[in-house]
């Protein structure tokens, strides 16, 4: 019996145009997927199609689910959808279903990595046209196959080295993948992300290995010697770039405690030069890897603005973007206060506008969703500086990025250093979905606004609430 696989097609991609249309679904064989190097090309960007849908990235990872649990917002309705998960109920039929979502939908990209994966296999040499395309493909995949599982591992995991955690899949097989550790699941993390960055290294004109970067679009391309592939290596901002891996081994080594590796990994990103900061969100520099959601606007709508009734909206009540934002110290100075928000019309409440705002930097203007961002690389270099003085001083550089001018800077003497930390990130992940996970991190025993009597250890390790398959026959202990 033939194998039938399903990818979102880019057929070419010779334009910005072509990047930003995705063409309808199609069927096709796995044979006639990976003949030519077209099929190959295509199973990639269809990775990243996935990574955009509603269950992940598009929404349940960023600005939905994970955000609620974060208490962002205010749910005061049972009206709305999201109302028992920012109760934390995770028996709630409707929250199991969010977590049921995310859970099948990472593994099924996974399953499609390593679908690609197990095809590359022989393909080092002699097959691709492009000579860096097998690196670049072998490289982004372990990348992403990186990022699900650390991001899975710490959506559900306690955060306790020897808890029992997740499956490491990565391998095409019928049998379930063993149950590992919190700490053997982040080696396996790294190692693929170290394999990653051994391969993309040479190849990926975002690392440091080339001696100058620009961003790449359609529009530049002519511009560059190393862009002679028919547009392969476009837009690596919006693929797992090399930095993006750097940044992403940065952030894992950062929640195993491995402070001065992430301090190292961090500061190779910083002080590369393209990991900057602008007042302006839209910026692309801004990020260090996002993905493309072609539906962004229509889901930001659905959840934040005028398209649905007030009471079923995720909004932010002004006194609550007040002190999140401290205007009572800073006044509106914070670029981020305009750039994120917006009223609803005839309300004191105020809505997230983030994934509105369309990008003009590269035509046509499109919208992307941040997953690894500049500011989070400068705030992991910030609080694994050595000294009080250097952490401070690193993340003033953050806030004077937002207009919080020098007057306005933080000092060992008069400000508490993880106070201070965790108003950053309030401030700037909102909408993204790390503020959780900096929470859980930091072994926070409350979280503001939440409101709720439910333990803390509850609250922060999903596992127990999978669906009953999972424990049947995936080889899942509670």
């Amino acid at each position: 019996m033939k194998k039938y696989i399903y990818f979102i097609l880019f057929l070419s991609f010779l334009s910005c145009d072509e990047w930003l249309t995705i063409v309808p679904k199609a069927e096709i064989t796995e044979e006639q997927l990976f003949k030519e190097e077209a099929g190959y090309r295509s199973a990639l960007y269809g990775l990243y199609v996935q990574l955009g849908q509603t269950s992940l990235y598009g929404r349940n990872l960023t600005m939905g689910f994970t955000d609620v649990l974060a208490q962002y917002y205010a749910i005061p309705s049972e009206s709305f959808a999201y109302y028992k998960t920012s109760i934390y109920d995770y028996e709630d039929q409707e929250t199991k279903r969010y977590i049921g979502d995310i859970w099948h939908s990472a593994y099924n990209v996974v399953a499609n990595i390593n679908n690609l994966l197990q095809h590359l296999e022989g393909h080092e040499t002699g097959f691709f046209t492009e000579p860096r395309a097998y690196n670049i493909m072998r490289g982004e995949s372990l990348g992403l196959r990186a990022m699900l599982h650390f991001d899975l591992l710490r959506l559900f995991a306690p955060a306790a080295p020897n808890a029992k955690a997740i499956p490491y899949v990565d391998a095409l097989v019928k049998t379930p993948f063993p149950q590992l550790t919190v700490q053997q699941t982040i080696d396996r993390c790294l190692k693929d992300l170290q394999e990653a960055s051994d391969l993309l290294y040479e190849v990926d004109p975002i690392s440091p290995f080339f001696p100058t970067w620009t961003e790449i679009s359609p529009v530049n391309a002519g511009q560059d010697s190393y862009i002679n592939d028919g547009g392969f290596i476009y837009l690596r901002r919006e693929r797992m770039n090399y930095l993006a891996v750097r940044a992403l081994m940065a952030r894992i080594n950062l929640y195993a405690g491995n402070r001065a590796e992430a301090q190292r990994l961090a500061g190779e990103c910083v002080n590369s030069g393209r990991a900057n900061l602008s007042t302006s969100y839209t910026a692309v520099a801004n990020n260090v890897f996002s993905i493309f959601v072609e539906k962004l606007p229509q889901i930001s709508d659905s959840l934040f603005s005028t398209v649905v009734p007030i009471n079923q909206c995720l909004v932010v009540p002004v006194e609550r973007k007040q002190a999140y934002y401290e205007t009572s110290i800073y006044g509106s100075v914070d670029s981020r206060i305009a750039n994120y928000f917006q009223y609803y019309p005839g309300t004191s409440s105020e809505f997230l506008a983030k994934f509105r705002i369309t990008r003009q930097t590269i035509p046509p203007s499109y919208a992307t969703v941040p997953l690894i961002t500049s500011a989070e690389v400068r705030l992991i270099y910030s609080e694994t500086a050595d000294t009080e003085a250097d952490k401070f001083a690193r993340l003033n550089t953050v806030r004077n990025s937002y207009g919080l001018s020098a007057s306005y800077n933080l000092s060992a003497d008069k400000n508490d250093y993880e106070q201070e930390l965790f108003k950053e990130y309030r401030k700037r992940f909102v909408g993204e979905g790390q503020l959780f996970y900096f929470m859980k991190r930091k072994n926070y025993q409350s979280i503001p606004y939440a409101g709720t009597s439910v333990s803390i250890d509850r609250i922060f390790s999903l596992l127990e609430y999978l669906p009953t398959a999972e424990y049947e026959y995936g080889l899942i202990n509670k």
